[in-house]
């Protein structure tokens, strides 16, 4: 059950770790899209500033040209296209800002989306440990419990050990003692038996005798 409940853990992790490698690379791809945006922003900018100078230059000039009385359609003509030019520009400029906004916003919008599945990632991995590390530290209990069970019964074998040494050393002395018994039995049976023949013998003679 541990070892399933580990796996299933690892295989959720591995999801998690996934979709954070692919929205990094989404989300690197919506930051350089941002960055390029703000500085085709700042290009149309310094474009509108660059272009509305030349306008009132041109205004000018040809305002003062009708109050001279010396109409030109030349200047005229480069006064109007370049505020027409100025107008498609600024058409131009708040598009790109339009654009930018919205890219900005959907590259806050994944950070937020990125950085919350990073936490989660987190915690999850956080929550793994604490659960793996209360297991080890049931484990150690278990394989310092075991360990005093093995060194007990170790030294209960070791006794044991003794204690046979100790009986089969006992065993050995008495069968030696019962040997040397059987041995001096035998012989003062053999003993006897001469004694008997010797009392037999004096029997004899007494009755012959007699």
């Amino acid at each position: 059950m541990e070892e399933k409940s580990k796996s299933l853990a690892s295989a959720d992790h591995r999801r998690i770790y996934k979709e954070l490698k692919d929205s990094e690379s989404n989300l690197l791809e919506l930051y350089k899209q941002s960055r390029d945006a703000t500085f085709k922003f700042k290009s149309s900018f310094n474009e509108v500033r660059k272009v509305e100078n030349e306008t009132e230059l041109l205004r000018q000039r040809y305002y003062q040209m009708l109050e001279k009385e010396c109409f030109s359609e030349v200047h005229r003509d480069a006064y109007f296209n370049n505020e027409k030019l100025l107008a498609d520009i600024k058409d131009m400029y708040i598009s790109d800002s339009q654009k930018l906004a919205h890219g900005h916003s959907m590259y806050i919008a994944y950070n937020n989306n990125y950085s919350e599945k990073r936490e989660e990632y987190i915690h999850s991995m956080l929550e793994d440990v604490d659960k793996y590390y209360a297991s080890c530290q049931m484990f150690k209990a278990e394989r310092d419990e075991f360990k005093a069970e093995a060194t007990k019964l170790t030294n209960e074998v070791e006794k044991a050990t003794e204690t046979i040494s100790t009986l089969i050393e006992k065993k050995e002395k008495l069968l030696e003692t019962s040997n040397n018994l059987r041995k001096e039995c035998d012989e003062r049976l053999e003993w006897g038996t001469e004694l008997r023949n010797e009392r037999d013998k004096l029997l004899a003679l007494e009755e012959q005798m007699r």
